[in-house]
């Protein structure tokens, strides 16, 4: 999408870490009771600005145990081609519920980049992404600088005359 919208693309692993239960979260990921949660935090940069920072959480079973999560947070590629490589689970659809966020609202981006000088409202994307066997793999939490990168919505009309 960064390309497309005629900038150079590059993107920072912020952090990879394995966090206290989300019950939200974990029932949206349908996770049993004992499996742990892992979130990845990443800035997307387009000419390098900030054009989208990326909360993508998922079941650390999804990519195995103790030895792959330590592969994983020095993985700079996409979390979904990490967990098809490990696991075979392909991200096939998502359902996403489409928002907008205030700077200050933010979580970890707010930590990270403490001055708002750079940041508009940006729109907010949940998102959970699942498999072509409709098993949920990843919750993600999107948030878009419009400003650089453009989002259109196509609808069809079923209406009844």
């Amino acid at each position: 999408m960064i390309q497309k919208s005629g900038y150079t693309p590059s993107v920072r692993l912020l952090k990879i870490r394995k966090i206290k239960r989300e019950e939200e979260i974990c029932s949206l990921l349908q996770m049993q009771p004992d499996k742990q949660l892992v979130v990845a935090e990443k800035l997307f940069l387009a000419d390098d600005q900030i054009c989208a920072y990326c909360r993508d959480y998922f079941s650390m079973d999804l990519i195995g145990g103790e030895e792959s999560f330590e592969m994983f947070s020095h993985y700079e590629d996409s979390i979904y081609r990490y967990i098809y490589d490990l696991s075979g689970e392909k991200a096939q659809w998502d359902k996403v519920e489409i928002d907008t966020a205030d700077p200050a609202d933010i979580p970890g981006l707010k930590d990270t980049f403490p001055s708002r000088s750079w940041f508009q409202t940006y729109l907010y994307l949940k998102t959970l992404n699942y498999s072509d066997r409709d098993r949920p793999l990843v919750y993600a939490n999107e948030y878009f600088n419009t400003g650089i990168i453009q989002f259109n919505l196509i609808r069809q009309k079923n209406i009844q005359y």
